[in-house]
């Protein structure tokens, strides 16, 4: 069904990046929807439950002083329940497990079609983030029950034989959350050493290994995952394998953003990033603008600017 009103805006992401366009919409009195193929910050939805966040309140909050946290840092919990309750508080016009599947524009006007319906906007701001897709191995039996892309919460694995794959943030915050249920946990990482984490998490990871609670094999990749081993081969010209006993495997490789989406609308694509304006944030398609994390910045703070820099630009024929 086509909605008869025409709006001045679509937000495709009901992320923190979308919540800061539509906040800004409003107070510019636009007419705008948002479009959120899940729930309001479903990235963060995502995050394994209780974990803490490594930015500060101030610098994830739509608008000064509204976010108020128990610690220095908020809870997983504690920035769903914010985001959520400043969309309610502020009536926030966004229409959940709606997804967009298409985006074309005729004249000056944008068809934006949806799960449930096609809308008529003058512009359009895709915030559709960067976790669409879990990044692959492409190895044999990687679509075994016992493999995962998403990590939750430790109990489950009491006991068990864990392999926990990357070398990132994700990666070391699981074995740290699987050494608190006493899992027997390995780390296989291709790189020779840890260049990406934190330091909030790389020196407890390293206390672990140095006690023996977590064995790391740097330099290695995963050849093949078996149901109760995997086994794995050394990057050095000897390309050695291994095989260990397993029960479990994490595969925190990181994700995709869903390029394949973003070429199909129009948008033009150089290597692994959309081609768009870094000071406008318009694509090559007039009135189409990309913000969040599907951007080159990557960071919370930075993508709460980005909707209300948008706004800025845009003429309201209100």
């Amino acid at each position: 069904m086509v909605k008869s009103q025409i709006l001045e805006l679509i937000i495709v992401g009901a992320g923190p990046a979308g919540l800061g366009a539509a906040y800004a919409a409003k107070k510019q009195g636009f007419s705008y929807r948002v479009l959120e193929a899940g729930k309001i910050v479903n990235t963060v939805h995502e995050f394994p439950l209780n974990k803490t966040l490594f930015s500060q309140p101030e610098e994830l909050e739509l608008e000064k002083g509204s976010f108020l946290c128990l610690n220095k840092h908020p809870t997983r919990e504690e920035t769903i329940a914010y985001y959520t309750n400043f969309a309610r508080e502020n009536q926030l016009e966004i229409e959940t497990y709606n997804q967009v599947v298409d985006i074309t524009k005729q004249g000056d006007l944008f068809e934006v079609h949806s799960e449930k319906s096609i809308y008529l906007c003058r512009y359009v701001i895709v915030c559709i983030g960067v976790n669409a897709i879990p990044r692959r191995l492409g190895v044999p039996g990687e679509d075994l029950s016992k493999v995962s892309h998403r990590f939750w919460k430790a109990d489950p694995y009491r006991y068990k034989k864990i392999l926990v794959v990357g070398g990132g943030d994700s990666a070391l915050e699981t074995a740290l959350s699987l050494c608190q249920v006493e899992a027997e946990v390995s780390l296989s990482y291709r790189r020779a050493r840890f260049v990406r984490p934190q330091k909030i998490n790389l020196l407890p990871f390293l206390e672990r290994v140095e006690g023996g609670l977590i064995k790391v094999l740097f330099e290695t990749v995963v050849k093949e995952i078996r149901l109760k081993s995997v086994i794995l081969q050394r990057k050095s010209e000897s390309g050695r394998e291994e095989e260990l006993l397993n029960d479990f495997i994490f595969l925190m490789t990181g994700t995709e953003p869903a390029l394949d989406f973003l070429s199909r609308i129009g948008i033009e694509i150089r290597g692994r990033y959309p081609v768009y304006d870094e000071e406008t944030f318009e694509t090559r398609i007039s009135g189409l603008y990309l913000a969040g994390h599907i951007t080159k910045q990557r960071f919370i703070k930075n993508a709460l600017d980005h909707g209300p820099k948008i706004i800025e630009q845009l003429p309201s024929y209100a």
